[in-house]
C-alpha cells in the first residue's frame, strides 16, 4: 500500500509485448519448416509460461490501495468465517452434540453423489467444495502478495495450517 509502481507496470508489460513479439516469430520458422510442430509446441508453451508469470506480476503490481484493502478485508472475513466454522465443528465433536438439522437443510448440501464401478457411492458436500474453493482463494492471495524479488517455494498450506500458523503469529485470537 502506498508505493507507487508504475515504472515497475510499465517494465513488466515493455518486457511482455517482447515476448509476445518473439513467440509471435516462431510462427514463420515453423511454417518454412526450420521449427518441428513439436519445438513449436514446447517453445510456444515456455513463452505463455513466461508471459502468465510476468502479467500476473504486473497485474499485483498494478492494483490500486482500494483493491488492496479489498483483498485484506476478504481474507480477513473469510478468516474469521474459518476461525467460526472451527469453533463450532470443535464444540460438536467434543460435546458430541451436533446442529440439529433438518433432511431438507441436509439434502440441500449435498452436492452430487457418484458410485463407482464396485458400487461404493460418495457423497460431495457444497460445504466441503466451499472450503477447497476458499483455500485455494487463500493460496492465490497469499502467492499473489508474495515478494517479486523471491519466488514463493514453501509447500502449499491447508486452511488448518494457515489459521493455525495465524494463531502462533497472534493474527487471529482463538474464540
Amino acid at each position: 500500500i502506498q508505493t507507487d509502481n508504475d515504472t515497475l507496470v510499465q517494465d513488466l508489460e515493455t518486457q511482455i509485448a517482447e515476448l509476445t513479439a518473439e513467440k509471435d516469430r516462431l510462427i514463420p520458422l515453423y511454417a518454412r519448416g526450420i521449427y518441428s510442430e513439436e519445438q513449436l509446441e514446447r517453445t510456444t508453451n515456455e513463452y505463455n509460461e513466461q508471459i502468465k508469470a510476468l502479467s500476473s506480476k504486473r497485474n499485483q503490481l498494478a492494483k490500486g490501495n482500494d483493491d488492496i484493502r479489498a483483498d485484506i478485508a476478504t481474507v480477513t472475513e473469510l478468516l474469521q468465517a474459518a476461525n467460526d466454522e472451527e469453533t463450532e465443528v470443535r464444540k460438536a465433536l467434543k460435546t458430541g452434540v451436533f446442529p440439529e438439522r433438518t433432511r431438507k437443510e441436509q439434502l440441500k448440501d449435498i452436492d452430487y453423489i457418484s458410485i463407482d464401478t464396485f458400487g461404493t457411492p460418495t457423497i460431495v458436500f457444497k460445504s466441503l467444495n466451499e472450503m477447497e474453493q476458499t483455500i485455494t482463494y487463500l493460496d492465490h492471495i497469499r502467492s499473489s502478495y508474495t515478494s517479486n524479488d523471491t519466488q514463493d517455494t514453501a509447500p502449499k498450506q491447508t486452511l488448518d495450517e494457515v489459521l493455525q500458523d495465524a494463531y502462533k503469529k497472534g493474527e487471529m485470537v482463538r474464540k
